[in-house]
């Protein structure tokens, strides 16, 4: 019998392929759960971005509502201007909605009544034609004209229930008149 016959050598290398077998299965187990991990953080990072930008298209969808949707007064709004406006100086003041646009006027509407709620006389002013349509809000009286004095306590109170509010001069208005000017919806 030759050595590759005894019996020893084949209990020897059969033991050695054992051993060989049984290191591969342990290192293709090893590798196996190591590749398992890698790819579980690939797809929670692959989750995290995707969520990420999911987020990014529902703040993007929300901000393009936000710019569609119609300008109104808020129950906090309301709330804060009458609070702000109680003890002031009333008078009378002329709302008047740019002309052709229907948020600008539905927003008007809204203000008289805010206004009227808080004491002061209002008047509805028609529609105001405009060679550069204002944007936002504006307290504005005929050129050459000072503010009324209940105009600062207006503006003071509107700015602090959150309601933006600028002054200018409108040289198509009637004179004697304090007038809040209801521009476009400004972009945001």
């Amino acid at each position: 019998m030759g050595w590759w016959s005894s019996l020893e050598t084949v209990s020897f290398l059969s033991t050695m392929a054992q051993w060989i077998v049984a290191i591969m299965g342990v290192a293709v187990l090893v590798f196996g759960l190591r590749a398992s991990a890698l790819q579980q953080r690939a797809d929670e990072g692959e989750r995290a971005q995707t969520a990420a930008a999911v987020a990014e298209a529902r703040s993007r969808a929300d901000e393009s509502l936000d710019r569609q949707r119609p300008r109104g007064i808020t129950p906090e709004q309301r709330a804060a201007f009458l609070a702000a406006a109680a003890n002031q100086l009333k008078g009378s003041v002329t709302v008047i909605p740019v002309m052709g646009n229907a948020e600008a006027e539905q927003y008007a509407r809204q203000l008289a009544d805010l206004l009227r709620a808080g004491g002061y006389g209002v008047e509805a002013g028609g529609m105001l034609p405009m060679d550069n349509t204002p944007v936002g809000l504006g307290l504005t009286v005929r050129r050459d004209e000072t503010y009324p004095q209940h105009a600062d306590a207006l503006q003071t109170a509107l700015n602090q229930a959150g309601i933006p509010v600028g002054r200018g001069f409108n040289g198509l208005q009637s004179p004697n008149v304090l007038g809040l000017v209801v521009g476009t919806k400004p972009a945001q």
